[in-house]
């Protein structure tokens, strides 16, 4: 994980979600990948782009990395 504090990137995501333009990601620091389950992970920022579940990698808008709750 590169230490960027903002801006757009595209970043690998869990294969299993489905994103839609909007959706709050979260960093999955023991996968290495955004993902839609906000549980145990950290808030990153908000889906740019569609991924489809089998999809690699996701555009997002990093907003800040933080705990969840």
């Amino acid at each position: 994980l590169t230490q960027v504090r903002e801006g757009e990137f595209t970043q690998p995501q869990h294969a299993g979600d489905e994103v839609a333009v909007g959706y709050d990601l979260y960093w999955d620091d023991n996968t290495h990948e955004l993902t839609k389950t906000a549980a145990g992970n950290l808030y990153a920022g908000v889906a740019t782009s569609v991924a489809a579940a089998p999809d690699a990698a996701v555009r997002v808008v990093i907003e800040e990395f933080r705990p969840v709750g």
